[in-house]
């Protein structure tokens, strides 16, 4: 990509400075018109799949959905559980009711019984059951208790009983799994990176999950319906799902911290810039670390460490005797080459990039990403050997 292409994309007036944000609000994050690790998937995928995903559409509808909202839930638990409470409420499950008043007309009949009328003019249901209650009527009322619940709740989100129940077991195989727990702990939850592509001009964006002085933490869940070794299907969803791309997106941008492109803007606390600075003073690379979580219950929490840096074989042997830790690192890089993993990553990232400055520069603003070359050919050589093969005889 040369020089030519910088700038090419102008500035929004939605947009924030690069740098290291702390606690931005995660709905101005997404709203930002930054390429992101899964903008650079959609690209790859088709510039009309990104163009669709993206701020660029005009008609795109930022309004949370349940499937956000939860998301939100259990990131927040598995994250920053000492906040779950405070942001978020279990709903009242009227499955907890079964030997109570549910229903008017079970309210209407418990009135009737203790010779109460069963309903006065005006009378809502709700005032039905205080009057209940006041006739001496002891057991569970189902309508009192969700008003209660309802004055308790003030500005939390509400979250449906069955998946907060599946919440708080996710919470408890966090803290009973202590080398995962570690992996997010001493660190900081939910932390923004912006900056500004030195080669092609775009303005990029990460939202990390955990980041700690020396490692990257993300989160993921997956599915096993293929039931396949648990190993092998992690890493399909690995790779069907570019996970690599967004490894080494947050990867080098980190490593735009350690070089003193980015530092922080805004408010910060000590702890977390002690984490900005740890990592700038940090001479080995940053890990980076996967936590899968199987979903539909079943118990499986596993950490997977992201080979993005081979080391040659003699490299433990090169450094015995350096004390300069200058020199350890010179020596450490002289034998450290990235895997074909980071390689592929940052290839793909190339085209992605390369897609949207060529959108970008076709197309003015509000206009719809449409293919540039709509008329292709489908030969042999999109389809599989082994299928082309299998030939009914």
């Amino acid at each position: 990509m040369t020089e030519t292409n910088v700038e090419k994309i102008p500035a929004a007036d939605n947009d924030l400075p690069d740098g290291v944000h702390f606690g931005l609000d995660e709905k101005i994050y997404h709203a930002l018109p930054r390429l992101s690790a899964s903008g650079i998937t959609d690209l790859l995928v088709s510039p009309g799949t990104f163009w669709k995903n993206s701020w660029l559409d005009p008609d795109k509808c930022d309004d949370d959905t349940p499937a956000r909202i939860l998301g939100r839930a259990y990131h927040t638990a598995r994250l920053e559980p000492h906040k779950l409470d405070a942001q978020f409420v279990c709903e009242l499950d009227k499955g907890d009711f079964a030997d109570g008043l549910v229903t008017d007309s079970a309210v209407k009949a418990k009135l009737k019984e203790l010779e109460q009328p069963q309903s006065k003019s005006g009378e809502t249901m709700l005032d039905r059951c205080w009057r209940l209650r006041d006739a001496g009527y002891t057991g569970p009322i189902y309508q009192i208790a969700l008003d209660e619940w309802e004055e308790e709740k003030g500005d939390r989100t509400p979250i449906p009983a069955k998946y907060w129940r599946d919440i708080q077991v996710d919470m408890d195989r966090m803290r009973n799994s202590p080398e995962i727990a570690k992996l997010f702990t001493d660190g900081a939850a939910e932390v923004s990176l912006l900056w500004t592509c030195k080669q092609t001009g775009i303005r990029m964006k990460a939202r990390i999950d955990y980041l700690k002085e020396k490692l990257i933490a993300d989160l993921k869940t997956f599915q096993n319906t293929s039931r396949k070794r648990l190993d092998q299907c992690v890493a399909d969803a690995f790779r069907y799902n570019r996970y690599y791309i967004q490894a080494a997106v947050y990867w080098d941008a980190v490593d735009l911290i350690r070089t003193g492109d980015l530092k922080i803007i805004g408010e910060a606390t000590d702890a977390e810039r002690a984490i900005i600075h740890g990592i700038q003073t940090n001479l080995m690379p940053m890990e980076s670390w996967y936590v899968f979580q199987e979903k539909e219950g079943v118990p499986n929490l596993i950490a997977y460490n992201i080979g993005l840096l081979n080391t040659h074989a003699s490299a433990d042997a090169a450094e015995i005797g350096i004390d300069d830790k200058e020199r350890l690192l010179r020596v450490r890089n002289a034998l450290t080459h990235p895997s074909g993993i980071l390689m592929k990553a940052r290839l793909e990232i190339h085209h992605a990039k390369s897609l949207m400055n060529t959108y970008s520069s076709v197309y003015e603003d509000g206009e719809t990403w449409q293919t540039v070359n709509p008329l292709r050919r489908l030969d042999d050589s999109n389809f599989n050997g082994y299928w082309l093969e299998d030939t009914i005889t």
